[in-house]
């Protein structure tokens, strides 16, 4: 039972890197300072109790969760304005002028 919960400990913590490294892609400081600090509570937490991993495991999903549709929205988002600037689309974005004002 112990083998058990240090993997799916682990398994959070390499979840927490790995939306960690999304929020960084995104590069939007309101999915960054939330996940760092929900990381290092994470480090600092070093606990064999299968209850609270399971709570710090849908805590980090529900963090993940959030930071992929984020993610999602971006590349959407992205996407829409290389159409505008190409001339694919009527404009939405870049109603202002080529600036995006």
């Amino acid at each position: 039972m112990e083998m058990f919960n240090i993997n799916f400990g682990g398994f959070v913590l390499i979840t927490a890197i790995i939306t960690l490294a999304m929020t960084l892609i995104i590069r939007d400081i309101k999915t960054f300072i939330p996940e760092v600090l929900w990381f290092a509570v994470l480090l600092l937490i070093n606990t064999n109790s299968p209850p609270l991993l399971y709570v710090l495991f849908a805590v980090q999903a529900a963090l993940t969760v959030w930071i992929i549709v984020r993610y999602i929205k971006a590349a959407r988002k992205n996407y829409l304005l290389i159409l505008e600037k190409t001339h694919h689309i009527p404009p939405h974005f870049t109603k202002g002028g080529s600036a995006g004002i």
